[in-house]
């Protein structure tokens, strides 16, 4: 979250408030559609209590940094996806503790809301913001290091998770089979949900030159912002908040939605206009003219 504050300054929050509808629809996705898709696939697989737990956990969690680098290999719009990630990482603070006690509070026996919102601020908010003061102050050193945050945000998010279940491997190990499927279910359904609404934006005219960028960028930006979440926030959550069980889907999220993510990535970049990401535009035309 800190690598992500030193990215932001007043351009990104102003070009994210020039697309209100793309922005709403962001977090619309990431706070209403994913929630209730974890709870759906969830009941569906018939997964454990704190398996749920952990699985509605990572749906209703705000995404990370990391989607930024996927949209950029990706050629999606990065200044737009900066701004759905600021707003979704600024709302987190509310909407998690919201969201964890209407779903989450009969499969844990009750969820603290004011210490879950208090956790979530200090390990959201303060470095996020702590980042930005910063960026703010010293703005050339931060150019110079800039394009090598969203790499720092991955490998931290790794040795985070990592770290942590290298010790109860035992335990990870055997949930591999219950959850991998689930987990990479709903990372996969935001995939494709944010590529849909993205597509029927873009048929009634609120993702063209209108509206600040192309039909093509905006479609794969929406589609990582929205399958993307932060494994990280989610399995501290889970451990503070939630139970040892509840860690279990953040942390094999990190095993599965890193190389989906990338495999997605690349296939965008690799087929172009071509991709099924890809409403048609003014500019994929011209592309394939070329």
């Amino acid at each position: 979250m800190l690598s992500m504050g030193l990215t932001l300054s007043l351009a990104d929050i102003r070009r994210g408030l020039s697309r209100p509808a793309l922005l709403v629809a962001s977090l619309l996705l990431c706070y209403g559609l994913m929630p209730a898709l974890a709870v759906a696939i969830a009941s569906a697989a018939r997964l454990s209590a704190g398996h749920r737990s952990g699985l509605v956990l990572l749906g209703l969690i705000s995404g990370g940094q990391a989607s930024n680098l996927c949209v950029h290999i990706a050629g999606g719009d990065v200044a737009l996806s900066v701004a759905m990630t600021t707003a979704s990482t600024v709302g987190a603070a509310v909407a998690i503790p919201a969201l964890a006690a209407r779903l989450l509070s009969a499969s844990v026996g009750g969820v603290g809301g004011v210490g879950l919102a208090a956790t979530t601020a200090r390990l959201v908010l303060a470095p996020v913001a702590a980042g930005a003061v910063a960026n703010a102050a010293a703005p050339r050193a931060m150019r110079a290091v800039r394009p090598l945050l969203p790499a720092v945000g991955i490998v931290a998010t790794v040795v985070v998770i990592l770290g942590a279940t290298a010790r109860t491997a035992g335990v990870v190990g055997p949930a591999l089979a219950a959850l991998a499927g689930p987990v990479a279910a709903l990372h996969a359904g935001g995939f494709v949900a944010g590529w849909a609404v993205a597509k029927a934006l873009a048929a009634v005219g609120a993702v063209g030159r209108g509206g600040g960028g192309r039909g093509t960028g905006v479609a794969r930006t929406l589609a990582f912002e929205s399958g993307f979440k932060s494994p990280a926030l989610a399995y501290v959550l889970a451990i503070k908040h939630f139970g040892a069980e509840a860690r279990l889907a953040p942390a094999v999220s990190i095993l599965v939605l890193a190389p989906l993510a990338a495999v997605a990535a690349a296939l965008m970049r690799r087929f172009g206009a071509r991709t099924p990401f890809s409403p048609p535009d003014a500019a994929t035309t011209a592309v394939e003219r070329e």
